[in-house]
């Protein structure tokens, strides 16, 4: 299946970020790349959401940087194109030892990536393609595979990732989809738009990597069920914050919660502004929570934050007993 991508300039990502979590650093490519051996820059993640009582659909997310492919002139500027062979399996330990592990889907691409000139090209550049698969609910392996082509100096790529869907078809229990982080939300101008749902428009990162270039952390998530819940309720609320990686309590002024009313499955979107906070890594956690203010489902993702120009604030020494400190559930690692 061909289809042309062109580059959006909010999805470039500066160099140094993806040097932050030890991602290779590829150098900007010509116009007409030579035939030095080049391996395709690409980050993948994935969603799930609810789709009927047999299948959750999954959504892969695929982030190839613009200066890693080879774009050659033509009619509209400059092209690259590149095929791609998707495919999700069930998972090695989810199978019997000897059985054929055969893909429940595969689909083949023919991506074709488009550029009015390739002299603006920056390092983090991105362009992000979205594909969509039904299955059953399972453990799966993603894998992703682009053909050498010496012709040009390509080299062969195979990035495999182990995934999780979850079955949403149970109506009996309140459920939320996997989150999803993005680098925009915004209402859908039509439903044509690249990377429609809902209404809305949201175009996922794939790297998850925010902070200088990209300030703000858009999520989006789906309930379900909600008809569950007591006759009594009318409202339910979400619980939205950050915190750090190996911390539970939401960061201050990191936090939010809203009422909502009832309805089933409902859209939840929303962003954090990450402009003012330290590099490092933490967790975007969302609760649904009831009149009692209790936990009736959760789901969390991890990001990374490079921010260089701001400093961590230093941590202060407080007389405390261990036992009763956030350190005592901390391994010796974690505490360091």
């Amino acid at each position: 299946m061909s289809r042309i991508l062109y580059p959006v300039p909010h999805g470039s990502i500066p160099g140094a970020l993806r040097l932050f979590v030890l991602l290779a650093a590829l150098t900007i490519l010509p116009a007409r790349a030579t035939l030095a051996q080049q391996v395709i820059q690409l980050d993948l993640d994935h969603s799930s959401f609810a789709f009927d009582s047999e299948s959750s659909l999954v959504e892969m997310y695929l982030a190839f940087e613009a200066a890693s492919l080879t774009f050659e002139a033509d009619s509209l500027g400059f092209r690259a194109i590149l095929p791609v062979d998707l495919s999700i399996a069930r998972a090695s330990d989810a199978v019997l030892e000897g059985t054929p592990v055969d893909p429940v889907w595969s689909d083949s691409l023919d991506l074709q990536f488009v550029l009015a000139d390739t002299s603006g090209v920056r390092q983090g550049q991105q362009f992000v393609h979205q594909v969509r698969a039904t299955v059953p609910p399972g453990e799966y392996e993603v894998v992703v595979n682009v053909p050498e082509d010496p012709s040009i100096g390509r080299l062969s790529l195979s990035l495999r990732r182990e995934i999780v869907v979850p079955d949403y078809s149970d109506t009996r229990t309140v459920g939320l989809s996997d989150v999803t982080l993005a680098s925009e939300v915004r209402r859908a101008r039509d439903r044509d738009e690249a990377f429609y749902k809902s209404g809305l428009v949201v175009r996922p990162n794939a790297n998850q990597l925010f902070g200088v270039g990209l300030p703000h952390v858009y999520y989006y998530t789906e309930a379900y069920n909600l008809a569950v819940l007591s006759p009594a309720e009318t409202a339910y609320t979400v619980l939205a914050y950050l915190s750090e990686v190996n911390l539970p309590q939401p960061l201050p002024d990191y936090q939010r919660r809203s009422t909502r009313p009832l309805r089933s499955p409902d859209v939840l979107v929303g962003s954090f502004d990450v402009s003012t906070l330290p590099s490092g890594s933490y967790f975007l956690r969302i609760a649904l929570l009831n009149s009692d203010n209790e936990s009736l489902v959760e789901r969390s993702r991890r990001f990374f934050v490079y921010n260089p120009d701001v400093e961590r604030a230093p941590v202060v020494a407080v007389e405390a007993e261990f036992e009763t400190s956030q350190y005592a559930t901390m391994t010796e690692e974690q505490v360091e």
